[in-house]
């Protein structure tokens, strides 16, 4: 990545079992997620602390996650939202490098304005110094974005957006021709991703 003169992490995101967890520091992995949220309490805690000792002699970050962030075709509620008590005991027993937090967002597409209980993450900052993760990006307006951000997110994951803008682009592509060669029809595709990103890096770096 020295030719674009930025470092570029690996990063398993959502791993669902020890066995993928390994599998990826094996591999060279940079970062790991474990996801144990719909686990009970106790055993989420259980869960991270095992991948975090397991990550350790390869110099690995490993993020995890507490409360109840909406899968795809899910919808958030409120009381599985993180407590900011349970967020510093998870943290420090655990002693994971990053906590994605459930505030109110969600996976995919948004059927109405996220409202992100930006007071509840406060809360949460004052109770840990982990890097906290915001996972359910697309669609959350670049002002709450940034208020996230000042209340001590770290951490954005986009996925839903960068998905739709590349398929998008493709389509009209392919309204207008038959060319079946990727190398043409993917360069497009790939342009207004990047331009995507380059406007949501400016969102967060808005002072």
């Amino acid at each position: 990545m020295a030719q674009f003169e930025v470092e570029g992490w690996l990063h398993l995101d959502h791993g669902g079992s020890i066995e993928l967890v390994q599998a990826c520091l094996d591999a060279g992995f940079d970062s790991v997620m474990i996801d144990a949220s719909d686990k009970p309490f106790a055993q989420n805690l259980a869960t991270s602390k095992k991948v975090v000792d397991m990550a350790r002699p390869y110099g690995a970050n490993v993020e995890a996650e507490l409360g109840f962030v909406a899968k795809l075709g899910q919808t958030h509620i409120e009381d599985g939202f993180t407590r900011p008590e349970e967020a510093r005991i998870f943290v420090k027993e655990t002693g994971v490098h990053a906590l994605a937090v459930a505030i109110g967002s969600a996976h995919g597409f948004y059927k109405e304005e996220p409202k992100l209980d930006l007071d509840r993450l406060s809360e949460i900052r004052n109770q840990t110094d982990a890097c906290l993760v915001l996972h359910g990006g697309s669609g959350i307006p670049d002002h709450v974005l940034r208020a996230s951000i000042q209340r001590g997110i770290c951490k954005i994951n986009l996925a839903t957006e960068i998905k739709n803008m590349f398929m998008t682009k493709l389509k009209i592509l392919f309204q207008d021709n038959d060319e079946i060669d990727l190398r043409k029809v993917f360069p497009p595709a790939i342009e207004a991703v990047i331009k995507l990103i380059s406007y949501k890096l400016k969102v967060i770096n808005h002072k």
